[in-house]
């Protein structure tokens, strides 16, 4: 089971439009209870499809982000890695 298909199981993810089958979610903001929460599945994102190099940069910059940051809820479906985040604002 991909990350996606284990994101859009989780209340306030849905498939992304027309990206969605690449593997993009959305995520709707008023379902957000933790923030920190949702900063480090980007992150963790983020690390999943970046160049080596841009991992090495984004480390160097803030140490706090490199892959030993990890935060994972117990019992969540798939340690909660998520790929290629959306996030849009609802209006």
């Amino acid at each position: 089971m991909s990350h996606a298909s284990i994101a859009v199981q989780v209340p306030g993810f849905s498939r992304a439009p027309y990206v969605g089958h690449k593997g993009w979610v959305s995520l709707e903001t008023d379902s957000v209870k933790d923030w920190d929460e949702v900063r480090e599945m980007i992150l963790e994102s983020y690390r999943l499809i970046a160049p080596k190099k841009s991992l090495a940069k984004l480390h160097a910059a803030a140490p706090s982000c490199g892959k030993g940051s990890k935060k994972t809820r117990s019992g969540a479906p798939g340690s909660r890695k998520l790929s290629k985040p959306r996030i849009r604002d609802r209006d």
